[in-house]
């Protein structure tokens, strides 16, 4: 999903997808727009300096484009707010256990992530779990 600081959603994930060879585009693309944003007080949201920072992490530039104006970037973002909406995820992180009974949100502790997962693994699915 394409949530970059909400700029408009060049859709590196949409590359993933369609070829191997951008394996982690996602992910260096999050973190360059991160970084512009957080460090060099640059705005994402402008297409040069989104361009630039497309061009950065190695990623063809023109088929980012025609992602986003053919409208399959913004479609995948809408998709994924929708998800996030049904799956009542009102903040990020948020991790979602046992058919979604169990959500742990935002800044939580190793220790509570290790004790719902031992929980999970300790009971089969046919008997009650404690999270």
């Amino acid at each position: 999903m394409c949530l970059s600081l909400r700029c408009r959603p060049f859709c590196s994930a949409c590359l993933e997808q369609a070829d191997p060879a951008f394996a982690g585009a996602q992910q260096r693309l999050d973190s360059l727009v991160r970084t512009a944003f957080f460090e060099l007080n640059l705005d994402p949201s402008d297409n040069d300096t989104l361009t630039q920072l497309v061009d950065e992490a190695m990623l063809p530039v023109d088929m980012l484009l025609s992602y986003m104006r053919s409208g399959e970037a913004h479609a995948r973002l809408a998709t994924g707010l929708q998800e996030a909406a049904a799956a009542a995820v009102r903040s990020s992180p948020t991790l979602t256990f046992n058919e979604g009974r169990q959500m742990l949100s935002g800044n939580v502790g190793y220790r509570i992530l290790e004790a719902n997962i031992q929980e999970l693994l300790r009971h089969p699915g046919d008997q009650q779990s404690w999270c």
